[in-house]
């Protein structure tokens, strides 16, 4: 599903292109050696040729572990602590500089490729897809599975900035690279179909989408697609199906239920100084019941911070189920209260 949420574009971004810098990484016997790209060598993404890469040195993969670091902490070690956009682009600012004279197009390639990421976290897509595009610059001298996630990502924001038209073009370049992938791109696909007025074919893309969504933020934003097809084609049964379908996607979630909720430590320091007030901490309640993505969103003073954070993250929850299947619930947010008793 590839209609792009902030939630999911971390794991993509770093399962997809990270960890391919690391295997090459660990492949190249040199900085400047040259291999085949492992992704040419499926039969499903076969081309007339086989492209040849650089590895990635020692020094910029240190760097790009750092930065991998600041935008993904390691909660295990440091507990919740916040992604650190700004120095994350700090330190890409320097390696870019660095890179203007000592790296190679595949490690200018990932630079880019996390400066997506962050302005597409502080919700600025079009430099977020600007970026992707750089991305693309540096073929064919990087692997293809780097070109396609930009390709992709370019694909879906342009989608969410409303400019159905442009999707095209990035999907017929995937399709060169890779019909396979294209394949898998359903919804996309169908986003496309439907500007062009093929409204059965897209119907039918966007069902196969449904079938294949697990999790309801893309399955509401599918079903909402599928509405705006439906309102060209004056099909009114299966549009109240479907506008019931959306609103049921849309009411609170109320079928998860909280199993354990403990109290916050107040803070020592508050009480000598008589402070009082409130934390709002907002997360997501996985399938297994526990809680993950801890933020604050609003705190009347930052020194309740440290214990609210804590004591969500201790939560337990009867895990949210649609259709028998569970599934994760994002935006759950819970207040703390901070009063000292007379």
């Amino acid at each position: 599903m590839y209609l792009l949420n902030k939630k999911h574009f971390l794991s993509f971004l770093i399962s997809r292109s990270f960890l391919v810098v690391l295997t090459t990484y660990l492949v190249a016997c040199a900085p400047t050696k040259t291999h085949t790209d492992p992704q040419m060598n499926s039969k499903s993404n076969a081309t007339s040729h086989r492209r040849p890469i650089q590895g990635i040195s020692e020094s910029f993969f240190k760097k790009m572990k750092e930065v991998s670091d600041l935008l993904s902490p390691d909660y295990a070690t440091l507990g919740y602590v916040e992604p650190d956009y700004v120095l994350a682009k700090a330190k890409l600012k320097d390696m870019e500089l660095f890179c203007e004279t000592s790296c190679n197009e595949y490690e200018k390639s990932h630079i880019y490729l996390y400066y997506a990421y962050i302005f597409y976290q502080e919700g600025d897509l079009q430099v977020s897809k600007d970026m992707n595009d750089r991305v693309v610059t540096f073929s064919p001298k990087i692997p293809v599975a780097t070109e396609l996630n930009a390709l992709v990502l370019s694909a879906a924001i342009e989608y969410r900035l409303g400019r159905p038209q442009e999707v095209k073009p990035y999907l017929e370049k995937i399709k060169a690279l890779s019909p396979k992938r294209y394949q898998e791109l359903t919804s996309l696909r169908a986003v496309v179909l439907h500007y062009e007025e093929k409204y059965d074919e897209a119907l039918k893309l966007v069902d196969i989408s449904i079938s294949k969504s697990g999790k309801p933020l893309n399955s509401k934003e599918l079903y909402q697609l599928k509405l705006d097809i439906l309102n060209k084609v004056d099909m009114g049964g299966m549009k109240a199906v479907v506008e019931e379908k959306i609103a049921e996607l849309e009411k609170p979630n109320g079928d998860y239920l909280p199993i354990v909720k403990v109290a916050p430590s107040y803070p020592k320091q508050a009480i000598l100084d008589n402070i009082q007030g409130f934390c709002t901490v907002e997360y997501t309640v996985l399938t297994n019941g526990k809680t993950t993505d801890l933020k604050v969103v609003e705190c009347s003073n930052e020194i309740f911070i440290e214990t609210s954070l804590k004591t969500a993250a201790k939560f337990v929850y009867k895990p949210k189920e649609v259709d028998g299947e569970r599934v994760e619930v994002p935006g759950v947010r819970n207040r703390f209260i901070f009063e000292i008793k007379q």
